[in-house]
């Protein structure tokens, strides 16, 4: 059971990803500009977190790495500017 999450879970986190940036696009209209976006920011610090965490051996890191980015930019694209 381990290696069957081990295998499928990047693939599921692709797909929430993907799922999360074509959520943002179709929000924004067409002459908006992507000034209020936090995504970027959101999953470099959601990177380092799961680089630590991956490192201290709590999860493992290449887990860790892409759990980190995704949960960072779900957290990003919530939060506004201002």
């Amino acid at each position: 059971m381990k290696d069957f999450i081990t295998a499928a879970l990047p693939w599921i986190i692709i797909g929430i990803a993907i799922a999360l940036l074509a959520v943002n696009a179709g929000k924004r209209k067409k002459g908006e500009k992507k000034a209020d976006d936090n995504m970027s920011e959101g999953m470099c610090i959601g990177m380092c977190i799961g680089v630590a965490l991956g490192a201290s051996g709590v999860i493992d890191l290449g887990l860790g790495i892409s759990l980190g980015m995704l949960a960072g930019m779900a957290v990003g694209s919530c939060v506004k500017k201002g």
